[in-house]
């Protein structure tokens, strides 16, 4: 028997990366890999934005609806301290709270899981500290609408954006009625 040597293939390794169809290869992998990703990154933060509510509304109708608000502090502050240890500080006792008033001005677990797809929980962190409800669903909405990301929101809010579209839709300043007057009569 005679010793083949195997067929020495001629292309190097570069001479096959950076031909054509395995450049639109590589570029059509790499769009699969980055909208998995995305994905991913979309229904984690749906699911935590929902398990946080769940969570607020939990505490909220087995505790604090009582008369007794002091007990409910307390076991809020010792079901933190357990939920730190167990999970880490994103369970401390003011995110309890947080989850806790974001159930109690978000009730409607629709309009909960319908935003929790386009808002992240840090969103409705800065949201939920917004008093007035108007201003606060102008916020939610131009987030939603404009898909802002947390850094633009809390740059919008600092630049009193509510404030200045209400002064331009002022009577005499532009159209008699402004957007959220109508939407919100």
């Amino acid at each position: 028997m005679t010793d083949a040597k195997p067929t020495e293939i001629s292309a190097s390794k570069s001479d096959i990366l950076s031909s054509e169809g395995t450049i639109d290869l590589f570029q059509d992998v790499t769009k699969l890999i980055e909208e998995a990703r995305n994905h991913v990154a979309r229904e984690y933060n749906s699911a935590q934005v929902l398990l946080c509510w769940l969570i607020g509304e939990r505490i909220n109708d087995r505790l604090l609806q009582s008369d007794r608000a002091d007990y409910g502090e307390m076991v809020v502050s010792s079901l933190a301290d357990q939920l730190k240890v167990k999970y880490g500080k994103g369970y401390s006792r003011a995110n309890l709270f947080r989850m806790i008033k974001f159930a109690k001005l978000y009730p409607d677990r629709k309009i909960v899981s319908t935003l929790s797809r386009q808002l992240s929980w840090s969103h409705f962190v800065i949201i939920c500290g917004i008093d007035d409800h108007l201003k606060r669903d102008f916020f939610a909405e131009m987030c939603r609408v404009q898909k802002w990301s947390v850094r633009a929101l809390q740059k919008q809010i600092n630049g009193m954006l509510y404030e200045r579209v209400g002064l331009s839709k002022q009577p005499g300043r532009g159209s008699e009625k402004g957007y959220f007057s109508k939407q919100y009569a």
